[in-house]
């Protein structure tokens, strides 16, 4: 726990109750607020309020329904079915992501999004108004690149090790590029990036962050690379990573089997179970 305030209030013997509520966030995905109280007694006639149950894609959204879960008076919007507050007793749910079940669909919302915004920047740019990225946007031409199933089972590979654990390495202490080599054995041009951050099935937001940080840099992102792999996946401490492999001419192994492990989406609490080092 990164805060003493919040470590000294969980291990106060002075206190004996405490309320929690949970609910969606639009960066972090989850938030739990605590209450502690000592010696507390309840207000009689007071009924909890339910909290509705939001997709985080649509949690900034959310305010808007604030309304609804107040203490008396109605309110006056409609709320649509999937945020309606859940009847008591109904049991856990877990998040829906509806079209993304798994992380092979946003990798590969991710392959589309830069196909475009390297090739029309003014129609990938649209809206957007953040002065830098327009700047880096403008600066690379990436030319025809096909999506490549074998760079992203390499980069899928290494995640399934590595980014449970927040690690920029694997459980052999192989960075992606020395575990990548373990399958290429030839190459004209190879060239990697990584996304490391809360969870978004938005592509924008993953290329708006490498734009950000500069990373398409203009010697490197001229046309020359032929194929793309994208593997995404949960991370243990950020929420979910993405790395995407660029490549031109690659020679594989003879003896390269690998096949892209796309797994279910999750949260990053259960996703640092999996960790294996």
């Amino acid at each position: 726990m990164k805060n003493e305030h919040e470590r000294l209030n969980l291990f106060n013997p002075e206190f004996t109750h405490v309320g929690i509520s949970c609910g969606c966030h639009s960066t972090q995905r989850e938030v739990c607020c605590f209450a502690y109280g000592k010696d507390v007694v309840d207000k009689r006639g007071v009924e909890t309020m339910d909290v509705a149950m939001i997709d985080p894609k649509s949690c900034e959204d959310s305010a808007k329904y604030s309304e609804h879960l107040k203490a008396g008076g109605a309110s006056k919007v409609t709320l649509p079915d999937s945020v309606k507050p859940r009847p008591k007793n109904a049991g856990p749910q877990k998040w829906d992501t509806k079209e993304d079940k798994t992380y092979e669909t946003i990798a590969r919302k991710v392959f589309t999004s830069y196909k475009l915004l390297s090739g029309d920047n003014v129609e990938w740019l649209e809206g957007i108004t953040d002065m830098k990225i327009k700047e880096e946007a403008r600066k690379f031409k990436s030319g025809t690149i096909e999506w490549s199933e074998n760079l992203a089972a390499i980069a899928l590979a290494f995640e399934n090790e590595a980014s449970p654990c927040d690690s920029p390495v694997n459980k052999k202490g192989e960075s992606l590029m020395v575990f990548a080599l373990n399958y290429i054995d030839e190459y004209e041009a190879l060239h990697m990036l990584s996304f490391e951050g809360p969870y978004t099935s938005n592509p924008k937001d993953i290329l708006m962050d490498q734009l950000r940080r500069s990373r398409f840099d203009e010697g490197q992102f001229n046309g020359k690379f032929e194929e793309m792999g994208v593997g995404c996946l949960c991370n243990g401490a950020k929420g979910m990573e993405c790395l995407m492999i660029f490549g031109t001419q690659i020679k594989l192994d003879s003896k390269f089997k690998l096949k892209p492990d796309w797994t279910p989406i999750i949260y990053k609490q259960e996703c640092m179970a999996k960790c294996v080092f």
